[in-house]
């Protein structure tokens, strides 16, 4: 299904290797957003990237802190 322009929840939550019920939580917060597909949500790839960004900004953000503080 990933030939549509998104992809399923349990392949995302495969990539950032968490749990389904964790990109669910990321859909409900907000924080990744989602296509419906024929009947299937997925998860666009755009917000794939945007959420992957984020995510390095934060852990470089948290080695600064302990570069600094350790």
């Amino acid at each position: 299904m990933e030939k549509y322009g998104g992809l399923s929840i349990e392949k995302v939550a495969e990539l950032f290797d968490v749990s389904a019920d964790t990109i669910r939580r990321e859909i409900k917060d907000g924080k990744l957003k989602t296509l419906p597909i024929r009947g299937l949500i997925r998860v666009s790839r755009q917000s794939i990237a945007e959420y992957q960004k984020t995510l390095e900004s934060k852990t470089t953000k948290a080695e600064q802190f302990t570069n600094r503080y350790v």
